[in-house]
């Protein structure tokens, strides 16, 4: 978005000009006056502009104090039309400096100070972006450097997307190779009718709460038009900060970890966290717990912010969504329990590694970017980022295929590791006693504690959309609210698919009361 553009957007609802006479901006004023008498002479705006002077003055009010208010309005709105083309053609050098003048020139109603100014553009702009040097963006990164795709016949011939698209497929036959393997040890060892039943099952209803679920935006600040990419949202501050010659430190617009700003050079993107579709007071909770809602994301600790909302989007219908008739270039990281926002203690780490029934075994450390390694029983989990990345429709079927995944291979290493004297210890029969309860008839609190327990053992999904992501028609939640709030947003909320969105909301409300199943193996 050009200087010429976003000013026009800090300015749209400019009332006038008033450039001040005094000794301190007279030099300033009158450079500016002359400019814009140039500008906007054969503009027909102009001689209502201007009135009986017949042209702009320093140390006067244009336009003249008898034009109704809302007229002076329009005068403003076609001039600037004019202005914002002009200052976009000036030398690089005198852009800024000429906007900052015309906006301490325009009257507005209220004072435009840096934030004032931060909050208008982030209602009004939707860079657009191109899907094509998104996915060139994050192919450059450290991340995806190395793939294994990369050595592929043809690879080189592709577009950025189409090797997005090589890489995500390439990782989603890797994980199916290694569930194929998994299954075939489970069935050399007697674990079919066992284990791998409950798994299925259980890897089944994943599936169908992660296409119920919903991809949701935290922001600590109000969001009026588009939710907007990291670079974007920086771009503005930067504006701004120009602009008003406000050089304070700017606010922070997110805690981005080192793994997105580094790693994974996912700038262009908006961040979206994954959840599947859960009870309406579980889904409160989660939405609620986020950091991106507090006023310092980057501090633990930090108290909610005061215009904390999220925005959520059914997932598949964001994941389908289209964009000038093609669908729209999305990428989705399955980040490991390690640090999957790169924050927390080792303490924290540790047992979001193990799990709470303390099922793997983490002996910390301080692994390479991106990776992660831990032991269930036998087995080796081994995490690598740049395996758990994928584009578009591949994104739904991944969200099933590493948990599957990760339960076949939890499974089975358990089921050869260590044993106790009491059976009902043993790390086995503790995940068997999980799965039973999440696999257990009908719906529940109880039955959705389980299935998450076992889902955030294996991954913490953010889902990345390449450019601006609207918020129009979208019911903004809010820490704070009551249930009763809080599910009536649920059960009108008109996201990019409403239908499926309410349909899995009423379908959660119902047998919240469900008891829980006794574990038996």
């Amino acid at each position: 978005m050009s200087t010429g553009a976003q000013l026009k957007v800090v300015l749209q609802d400019a009332q006038g000009f008033y450039f001040s006479g005094d000794k301190a901006a007279k030099k300033e004023s009158d450079t500016t006056v002359r400019w814009l008498n140039t500008v906007l002479k054969d503009e027909s705006c102009y001689r209502d502009l201007c009135g009986g002077k017949g042209k702009l003055v320093v140390g006067f009010n244009f336009p003249p104090k008898d034009v109704a208010p809302e007229r002076a309005k329009e005068i403003m709105s076609q001039a600037y039309e004019r202005i914002g083309r002009e200052v976009d053609a000036l030398n690089p050098d005198k852009r800024m400096a000429m906007a900052a003048s015309l906006m301490r020139g325009t009257t507005t109603e209220g004072k435009l100070d840096r934030d004032r100014v931060e909050e208008k553009l982030y209602a009004g702009y939707a860079r657009p972006h191109d899907p094509e040097q998104d996915a060139k963006t994050l192919l450059a990164s450290p991340m995806l450097a190395g793939h294994p795709a990369r050595a592929a016949d043809g690879f080189d011939k592709l577009g950025s997307v189409g090797k997005l698209e090589a890489i995500s497929r390439s990782n989603l036959q890797e994980m199916r190779d290694e569930i194929a393997k998994y299954k075939e040890l489970h069935a050399a060892n007697g674990m079919s009718d066992t284990f791998g039943k409950k798994i299925d099952a259980f890897v089944a209803d994943v599936g169908e709460r992660y296409a119920q679920g919903i991809a949701s935006h935290a922001s600590n600040r109000p969001i009026a038009g588009h939710i907007l990419a990291t670079s974007d949202r920086e771009q503005i501050q930067e504006f701004a900060q120009a602009l008003t010659n406000n050089k304070s430190q700017p606010q922070s617009v997110s805690h981005t970890s080192e793994y997105n700003t580094r790693y994974l050079k996912s700038h262009d993107f908006a961040f979206f966290n994954v959840y599947p579709a859960t009870n309406p007071e579980m889904q409160k909770q989660m939405l609620s717990a986020t950091r991106y809602l507090c006023e310092k994301p980057e501090i633990a600790g930090s108290p909610i912010a005061k215009d904390a909302q999220s925005f959520s989007f059914n997932l598949p219908g964001l994941v389908n969504q289209t964009q000038d008739g093609a669908q729209r270039l999305t990428l989705l990281t399955l980040r490991d329990p390690v640090r999957p926002t790169h924050g927390g203690s080792e303490a924290e780490v540790k047992a979001r590694m193990e799990g709470k029934e303390g099922l793997a075994s983490y002996s910390g450390g301080t692994p390479a970017m991106g990776t992660a390694t831990r032991k269930f029983g036998t087995e080796t989990d081994s995490y690598d980022s740049a395996r758990r990345v994928f584009v578009k429709g591949d994104s739904l079927e991944a969200l099933k295929a590493n948990v599957e995944l990760g339960l076949y291979k939890a499974a089975y290493g358990l089921s050869k590791g260590e044993k106790s004297v009491d059976p009902t210890q043993n790390k086995d029969y503790k995940l068997y006693g999980m799965l039973n309860e999440a696999t257990a008839p009908g719906e529940g609190a109880a039955k959705d504690r389980a299935t998450m327990q076992l889902v955030k053992l294996f991954q913490y999904p953010q889902l990345m959309v390449s450019g601006p992501v609207s918020v129009q028609g979208v019911e903004p939640f809010r820490p704070g609210q009551t249930q009763a709030t809080q599910l009536a947003a649920q059960t009108t909320l008109p996201s990019v698919s409403a239908t499926q969105l309410n349909q899995a909301n009423q379908a959660n409300q119902s047998n919240e009361q469900h008891k829980v199943q006794v574990r038996t193996m």
